[in-house]
């Protein structure tokens, strides 16, 4: 099992707060959460796609294909499975019009063109997403090879914002405005999130809920997020 160790700083007094470091027999991953309303910086990195999920039917998909924006041969390519889209309400979204709401457990396998590693299947170490409202009961798990590398849950994202310099910018939903105008749902937080791998590459994503009923009418707490970034830093361009 990893352990973890957990400091707080802020990165070029900017955009990025690193908190949380994980060193697992396998490599490191960093864990950061970005100032509201950040978005990851490609200049980071070799490559970067980001699925918003805005053009595609809202509805529930048992699979789904994506590029990530980067194109018709896409270096990276992801595949999702039990993946519902709904429109972003004040719950969830960054502000565009879909989010995907997982009330059940949600897969995504990620392929990378290169040299194939022995299962086929090239890993990469970036991966970001906007977590939404975020539950407690909450649950995203990076696997390499069917072995699990981090299991991150709300109950520690909401921890960690808590001991940034100001966590109550995180709370209620910024790009959803009420009549007073102040976000809504002011008592959830909501921050993008960023996981780099060191040493270490995934292949695989998971986001469940604890809580949930295993509907996929909406029934009961959901993991709900937007604006999935998914690439590979620089450094990892010819180690592959």
């Amino acid at each position: 099992m990893a352990s973890q160790q957990t400091s707080v700083f802020t990165f070029l007094a900017v955009v990025q707060i690193f908190i949380a470091l994980i060193v697992s027999s396998a490599g490191d991953i960093h864990v950061w959460v970005l100032e509201p309303g950040a978005l990851p910086s490609p200049s980071w990195f070799h490559i970067l796609g980001i699925e918003n999920f805005d053009n595609i039917t809202s509805r529930y998909y048992t699979n789904y294909s994506s590029n990530f924006g980067l194109g018709l041969y896409p270096e990276i390519h992801g595949d999702y499975s039990c993946v519902k889209v709904e429109y972003s309400g004040s719950y969830g979204g960054r502000g565009n019009n879909a989010v995907v709401y997982s009330d059940l457990p949600q897969t995504l396998l990620v392929t990378r063109k290169g040299r194939n590693d022995r299962k086929g299947r090239l890993g990469v170490g970036f991966f970001g997403f906007y977590w939404a409202s975020i539950e407690d009961t909450n649950e995203v798990e990076f696997f390499r090879d069917g072995v699990s590398l981090l299991n991150f849950t709300g109950a520690q994202a909401i921890e960690e914002i808590s001991k940034t310099v100001h966590p109550r910018d995180y709370y209620g939903n910024r790009y959803r405005i009420d009549t007073w105008n102040k976000p809504y749902n002011p008592s959830q937080a909501y921050a993008y999130f960023e996981f780099h791998f060191h040493n270490v590459l995934y292949d695989q994503v998971v986001f469940r809920d604890t809580h949930a009923r295993g509907s996929v009418t909406g029934i009961g707490h959901a993991f709900e997020t937007d604006d999935h970034a998914i690439g590979c830093f620089q450094e990892e361009a010819n180690n592959i």
